[in-house]
């Protein structure tokens, strides 16, 4: 510190005429005191200790605001979703960190503004009365009251400043509470050991379905009915599929389709929640997937086309003479498709063979087409198979009618389904075997999927879904583009 004066006057200056003593009167050289000393002596500081001290307090400062930010980062980012513990942790973190930042950040400010005032008082000689004032100026209010009594207005300037960003800081501290919110998720399960609930999914249930009945034909009827029920479903892309742990609630898709083939993703049910009547069943999706592809080819129908024949002739290069004659189980007349199968001829293992004719006027076309079930990825338990009986009837269940519907034919060997052009299965393809395939799929992949979603639940042990908690950073609703932070 600099050598303070307490008046305009040299701190060392000359006593007054009228006490100098005569030459006479003088004593020895040795004993002559010229001047005396005047004001508050101090030593003055090293520049670098002063910067030191302030760079030490904004390191203290910066190191709490970094701090601040993993801890939200960590648990909004790293952490999808919390159990109740995690959430007391991550509130006592935050909390402790947000108090020692406003601690700090005052700290540091009133530093600061006691290092300004020796910085003030060293820059020119002031009166007793000011250099008291300024060096009792130890808080913003008595800042605000000495500035106001100044009529220079750089100093107004310079302490409204200095208000304004000892305010921001508090603000800035404080408004970061409204950054996040610690919420239920919606999205993202907290998985826990406990008992589930998975599909049985070794045949297809007809209980829903067929009158009190569990035989094969009741069986094929009911995987039909389940493929078409299906279409009340969404149907997303391949690269949509939710993730493992993701919360499903009936208006998220079920089944994702790309080119030729479909998947279905299987869930799991919380059994806690799902045999309680006063609470909703908490289901996730997990990472056991099933694929089915169909491959199809497509044949020009080169006599009988109309659909008022039982005997129709397709253009196949393949055949003796480029022609073939294929006889139909089922007449469905003009501008319909009928899907049909030889219930004794699969096309291998997890394999079904279903031919469909496309009656038009104009533009009739067979197609012949073989549909492959896959088995689950991920499955670890015996539970988790696929039943034989199930499979087979999943790649063929778009052409199984499971009752005659006449009397000609009791033996159903050979079975057929007519969807009229209108209808969503109907709709006709034009020569287009990739666009039926992914039909096909679709079907297929639906009756997978309602069989899952209908039949009997098995409890086994796994991870059980549960209602976690999220730290969320704050938007204004739900929209992210409408944030305050």
């Amino acid at each position: 510190m600099s050598t303070l004066s307490t008046g305009h006057l040299s701190p060392w200056r000359r006593p007054r005429d009228s006490q100098t003593p005569t030459p006479a009167s003088l004593p020895e050289a040795e004993d002559v005191q010229l001047y005396e000393f005047k004001g508050l002596a101090a030593r003055k500081a090293s520049k670098v200790r002063v910067l030191a001290r302030v760079l030490g307090k904004w390191i203290v400062t910066v190191v709490l605001i970094v701090a601040v930010y993993a801890v939200l980062i960590g648990y909004s980012v790293d952490r999808p979703v919390m159990s109740t513990t995690k959430k007391r942790q991550f509130n006592a973190l935050i909390t402790g960190l947000l108090i020692t930042l406003g601690l700090s950040t005052a700290s540091f400010l009133t530093g600061m503004c006691d290092d300004m005032r020796w910085w003030i008082l060293s820059r020119r000689a002031r009166s007793q009365h000011k250099v008291e004032h300024i060096l009792h100026a130890h808080s913003t209010s008595r800042v605000i009251r000495l500035a106001s009594r100044s009529k220079r207005s750089n100093i107004h300037v310079a302490v409204t400043l200095w208000v304004l960003l000892i305010i921001g800081a508090q603000v800035g501290i404080a408004s970061i509470g409204l950054c996040y919110s610690v919420e239920r998720t919606e999205d993202k399960a907290l998985l826990v050991r406990g008992n589930v609930s998975i599909p049985d999914m070794s045949t297809i249930e007809t209980t829903k379905v067929a009158n009190g009945s569990n035989s094969q034909r009741a069986q094929e009827y009911t995987a039909n009915s389940l493929g078409s029920v299906s279409l009340a479903y969404d149907t997303a892309v391949v690269d949509q599929i939710p993730q493992p742990g993701d919360l499903y609630s009936s208006d998220d898709p079920l089944f994702f389709c790309d080119d030729g083939g479909c998947i279905y993703a299987f869930h799991e049910v919380n059994t806690k929640s799902a045999l309680d009547p006063n609470s909703f069943p908490i289901t996730a999706v997990t990472n056991r997937l099933v694929r089915v592809d169909t491959a199809c080819r497509s044949y020009r129908v080169t006599s009988g086309g109309d659909g008022l024949f039982e005997n129709i002739t397709i253009a196949d290069s393949n055949s003796r003479g480029g022609a073939r004659n294929v006889t139909l189980p089922v007449l469905g007349g003009g501008d319909q498709s009928t899907f049909f199968t030889d219930t004794m001829a699969p096309c291998g293992p997890a394999c079904g063979r279903v031919s469909v004719f496309e009656a038009s006027s104009s533009s009739p076309w067979l197609y012949e087409c073989n549909t492959t079930v896959g088995t689950p990825s991920n499955a670890s338990l015996p539970q988790h198979a696929l039943g034989d009986d199930l499979v087979w009837m999943v790649a063929v269940a778009v052409a199984l009618q499971g009752y005659s519907t006449t009397a000609a034919d009791e033996d159903l060997q050979v079975q057929g389904i007519v969807y009229p052009a209108a209808t969503y299965w109907g709709t006709p393809m034009s020569g287009s075997s990739d666009a039926l395939a992914l039909l096909m799929s679709r079907f297929a992949i639906g009756v997978l999927g309602m069989a899952a979603q209908s039949n009997t639940a098995l409890f086994v042990w796994g991870d059980a879904p549960t209602i976690g908690q999220k730290a969320q950073h704050g938007t204004l609703g739900h929209d992210p583009s409408h944030s305050w932070c």
